[in-house]
């Protein structure tokens, strides 16, 4: 009943095997299990975002992506917990840049908050790659 555990075995069987269905009841165990865990609620979330794009359910897909931002990501500590993977998910589609855009914003200020200067420049610099596209 690891949280860590299911998580990682929800990435396998979804990267390695495209069993999402399965895939997607473990990361709901997760949201079960770690319920007010904001590391753990968020990278569940966010994988539920990926899972639902590769199934082509796009709805479910950003209904995920913003639940994974809830309240401007306050239950995480830290950008180091933050899943960036999510954002290559979704802007590899060109899907909800704006959303995607957004998340990257609240991310830095989190960054900002804990004055965490990898972060700061990695999310300043992707930041700055938004600009340069919509441009």
């Amino acid at each position: 009943n690891d949280p860590s555990l299911k998580i990682i075995l929800a990435k396998l069987l979804m990267e390695q095997f495209c069993q999402y269905d399965t895939a997607i009841k473990k990361l709901q165990d997760v949201l079960r299990l770690a319920k007010g865990s904001g590391a753990f609620e968020h990278n569940a979330q966010a994988l539920m975002a990926i899972v639902y794009l590769k199934k082509g359910e796009k709805k479910k897909a950003t209904q995920f992506l913003e639940l994974s931002m809830a309240n401007d990501f306050c239950q995480i500590p830290s950008a180091i917990h933050l899943n960036f993977e999510v954002l290559e998910a979704f802007l590899s589609r060109n899907f909800e840049v704006s959303l995607c855009r957004q998340y990257v914003e609240k991310s830095l200020e989190i960054a900002r908050r804990g004055r965490e200067e990898q972060p700061i420049k990695f999310l300043t610099k992707l930041l700055e790659g938004f600009e340069v596209t919509l441009q």
